[in-house]
């Protein structure tokens, strides 16, 4: 398992067509803990609704688990990105951080 960078994933994604297997399944992922629960979807519904096998799913993540934390990771970078883009140093050191993470997600 590669964990250079704590994460689950299996195989980092390198080329064009990898990456938009690894895509496909964060976003079939997405699409069913959304619409079933994450308690509801298995894995097997994720490849399907990707349209990849089973086999391929599991060479990017370990389990249904690392691709819920994928997703959350992806969307906590997101966030930060978001809000180092919309406010400068000056504006985040020494205010309420709950303040500004409201204002970003405004």
């Amino acid at each position: 398992m590669n964990n250079d960078e704590g994460s689950d994933q299996r195989h980092q994604p390198k080329q064009p067509r990898s990456q938009e297997t690894f895509n496909s399944i964060l976003e079939a992922a997405a699409h069913l803990f959304g619409e079933r629960g994450y308690e509801q979807t298995t894995t097997h519904q994720i490849a399907a609704e990707a349209g990849v096998s089973v086999g391929a799913l599991y060479r990017y993540f370990a389990d249904k688990q690392a691709i819920l934390r994928e997703l959350y990771r992806q969307e906590v970078t997101g966030l930060r990105n978001r809000v180092f883009e919309e406010f400068s140093v000056a504006d985040i050191v020494g205010k309420d951080f709950r303040h500004l993470v409201r204002k970003a997600l405004r």
